[in-house]
């Protein structure tokens, strides 16, 4: 039999595909490797995301109203976020995290912080 990952001759069950379990365990990591970039890149524009929030001029309240440009020219991707609450009067919160923004009429956003 030939292993799948590295070519190699080796003996086995009639079923076996990999000569070793490094070899087993590196064509996995093979196969996962773009899912994983996607991950990656997802997880850092999140992370981007939330350090543009935390790092706003935050007073006392844990509330903020900001132009949407303002988060645009900061870098604030709105299409990634980690939740979705709708409430009783059919407002949508988007998360970010312990953040959540919501859209205001004139291009507003109202933020709130956990």
């Amino acid at each position: 039999m030939e292993c799948i990952h590295c070519g190699k001759t080796f003996r086995g069950r009639t079923d076996k595909k990999y000569c070793s379990k490094s070899c087993y365990n590196a064509h996995y990591r093979l196969r996962k490797e773009p899912h994983l970039d996607i991950i990656k890149q997802v997880d850092a524009i999140l992370h981007r995301n939330h350090s543009i929030l935390s790092h706003l001029p935050w007073k006392e309240q844990n509330r903020l109203v900001l132009p949407e440009v303002e988060l645009k020219t900061r870098g604030f991707h709105f299409d990634f976020h980690t939740g979705l609450f709708t409430n009783r009067h059919g407002h949508h919160f988007f998360y970010v995290y312990n953040f959540a923004w919501s859209p205001l009429p004139n291009k507003m956003i109202w933020i709130l912080k956990k």
